[in-house]
């Protein structure tokens, strides 16, 4: 290719009939500007499909002007010449989404049968060869839905989107996409994004009633196709799908803030209720009014009550997010740079001692997600041996009964915790690899020290100046490594106050 912008697509965990073959583009478009903006994206999408009676059409076209409220510049094709169009935009690192008709195209099931609307990415050309690359799946025969490059001849490119111009309109028919005011602030973006969904489900108008007053419109056509009931009872289907995709994606940015556990677990629990109520109900209202049984859909009062209750733990995360850039100000403003992922203000300092105090009812744990609070004690350059120590010192008003609590150690990319367990472990482990653990009677007030040599970590009880090496593993030390102090809790939400004292450090003779 002469031209060509390579991506990814990062929306495989989302099935066909979850994201539609207009959204999944776009979505993996503005993945490849930052992941974050795909997962924005799709809950903007969801929220107009559940709380809109917007046709698929006019949701299509508000999703255009939510990708200008993001901060994108939506530039469409409108007249002159395609394929100038495609090279001057690639040229430009500007992908471009393209409507086509699968009736034009050779390798669908659609070809020359019947007219059917896609789109696909435009990533690339050869002006020499005339070819066009473009990320697409229906290559795959629809075996699978993965989006992955393909090439075809700019004249195939032309008649298909012509086709598709023709059977179904101009606006979105091909269009690039390209970055001019992207916040860079995650919270700002999350808090645009609540405020909408917010803004849109308070008024209380469900999607899914306008899909089955349109099915019994539809059902009383005296020249209704079988053709057009199928994609009527499709969409009403694929909505409830949708639906998933839509709680799943706001319990990941729940989770990615550190929201409430509880308060995330209660969404959870509605949430998955709540989609089992709206299938039931749909099945029930499907098979009526395909028996021509049902002239008037009455929509459930347990439906409405779990959404007025999902409603409200959506506006308490927003209210949460709200304070979320003022609890890092506070951070800031204890000019400790050396206090990390801190934002419930768990470490406190005083004098030399260090006190981990956790009061929230929430997860602190680090494995594959990092939410364990820290404080960074010092940076070590050159590979000289290494040993610090601490008095850790569990409160009696502690009832915690999972946490861990000791020593962090970052070695490049690599990171391990050396330390205490309260069910009667010293632990030496590598973080989201190994649990390397040793069973030690377990006492509220204990003194431990670590050593870092060239090619191995050693962690164990010091008792007055006599040492006990409890565990040792080999690794390969990096030229700078940091060390500090850290606690984490997972499981239950008990209290736990935790004080580190009489830290010393030096490097060994």
């Amino acid at each position: 290719m002469k031209k060509l912008i390579e991506l990814n697509d990062d929306v495989t965990d989302f099935a066909l009939d979850e994201v539609d073959c207009f959204q999944r583009p776009i979505s993996i478009a503005l993945g490849s500007v930052d992941k974050q903006y795909s997962a924005i994206f799709l809950l903007y999408a969801k929220t107009l499909e559940l709380y809109t009676s917007n046709t698929l059409r006019e949701i299509r076209y508000d999703l255009i002007d939510i990708l200008k409220h993001m901060g994108f510049f939506v530039e469409p094709f409108v007249k002159g010449n395609l394929l100038d169009f495609i090279y001057k935009k690639i040229n430009n690192n500007n992908l471009i989404i393209m409507g086509i008709d699968y009736n034009k195209l050779f390798y669908s099931k659609y070809y020359k049968v019947s007219s059917y609307p896609h789109w696909f990415i435009v990533n690339g050309y050869d002006s020499n060869s005339k070819v066009i690359s473009i990320m697409d799946y229906t290559q795959f025969m629809d075996k699978r839905f993965k989006f992955e490059p393909f090439a075809l001849s700019d004249k195939i490119l032309k008649n298909a989107n012509k086709k598709f111009k023709v059977m179904y309109g101009e606006y979105y028919n091909c269009f690039s996409i390209e970055v001019i005011d992207i916040n860079k602030s995650l919270t700002e973006d999350i808090k645009k994004l609540l405020d909408y969904i917010i803004q849109v489900m308070e008024k209380k108008e469900f999607s899914i009633v306008a899909l089955f007053n349109r099915l019994i419109v539809l059902m009383k056509l005296p020249d209704v196709s079988q053709d057009d009931i199928k994609n009527a009872e499709s969409q009403i289907l694929n909505v409830n799908k949708g639906r998933k995709v839509f709680f799943s994606e706001i319990i990941n940015l729940m989770d990615k803030f550190n929201f409430d556990i509880k308060s995330t677990d209660k969404f959870s629990e509605k949430s998955c209720k709540l989609i089992t109520e709206y299938n039931n109900f749909s099945n029930y209202c499907l098979l009526r009014i395909l028996s021509d049984q049902y002239d008037n859909v009455k929509f459930k009062d347990m439906i409405r009550g779990l959404e007025s209750e999902i409603l409200e733990l959506i506006k308490d995360f927003r209210h949460y997010i709200s304070l979320f850039s003022e609890k890092i100000q506070v951070i800031s403003e204890k000019k400790n740079e050396k206090i990390l992922n801190d934002l419930d203000n768990v470490i406190h300092l005083e004098g030399k001692d260090v006190f981990f105090d956790f009061i929230k009812n929430r997860e602190y744990n680090w494995w594959e997600n990092d939410n364990a609070p820290k404080l960074k004690v010092l940076e070590i350059n050159g590979m000289l041996a290494f040993e610090i120590s601490a008095q850790i010192e569990i409160s009696n008003e502690s009832d915690c009964h999972n946490f861990q609590a000791g020593f962090y150690i970052i070695n490049g990319e690599e990171s391990y915790f050396a330390g205490v367990d309260v069910s009667d472990k010293i632990c030496l482990d590598k973080i989201n690899i190994d649990n390397y653990s040793c069973y030690y009677e377990y006492i509220p007030v204990q003194k431990i020290y670590i050593v870092i040599s060239s090619n191995f970590l050693e962690v164990g009880k010091l008792n007055g100046k006599i040492k006990k090496c409890i565990l040792k593993r080999y690794f390969e030390r990096k030229n700078m490594i940091t060390v500090g102090l850290v606690c984490k809790k997972w499981g239950d939400y008990g209290k736990l106050m935790v004080k580190f004292s009489d830290i010393n450090h030096g490097f060994k003779e």
